[in-house]
């Protein structure tokens, strides 16, 4: 798997409560770290004024979040533990505000950044054709290997994913 660029810096030790200046790594987003608490990544999304949104009427891992000024994230559990595998930011249709408002790497890309963005910050990743992702692999803090991966709708980011698998994440309902 392709391997994130000498550009990649560690986030910074305290995020803030805006989602605006929290940065996107291989350790998540942001104070959601994967491997981490939902309870404790619930908190920090509340704090940084996001509300819970109801699960829908089916049975999922994920707990969804909402915000008027940046995009949706959604949490996904460890087959219904507390403990995090997969932290997904974006999805559908987002204000200005929004787009305006939500975590970036530290090369700044994030919601609405185009494919020759994603290429340049992450010369090493690797574009799936069939699923319309771009994927960059390489070692968290705690030296496993995990996954970030852009999801483009018409030429730009549209929602991308941390996680600890290769593979992309479904949680149908």
């Amino acid at each position: 798997m392709p391997t994130l660029g000498p550009s990649e810096a560690a986030p910074p030790a305290e995020p803030g409560s805006d989602p605006a200046t929290w940065i996107v790594d291989l350790d998540g987003v942001g104070p959601i770290r994967v491997g981490g608490s939902i309870a404790e990544a619930s908190d920090a999304l509340v704090a940084a004024a996001y509300a819970t949104q109801p699960p829908g009427s089916c049975e999922s891992t994920a707990v969804n979040f909402a915000s008027a000024r940046a995009a949706p994230i959604v949490l996904y559990s460890d087959e219904g533990t507390d403990r995090m595998g997969v932290v997904t930011v974006g999805g559908g249709v987002l204000s200005v505000e929004q787009r305006a408002g939500s975590p970036r790497t530290i090369d700044g890309i994030g919601i609405g950044s185009t494919l020759a963005d994603v290429q340049s910050a992450f010369p090493g990743g690797s574009m799936e054709e069939i699923n319309g992702r771009f994927v960059v692999s390489g070692n968290a803090s705690s030296g496993s290997t995990q996954y970030l991966t852009f999801l483009f709708f018409e030429g730009a980011v549209e929602q991308f994913t941390v996680q600890e698998r290769p593979t992309r994440y479904w949680d149908f309902c």
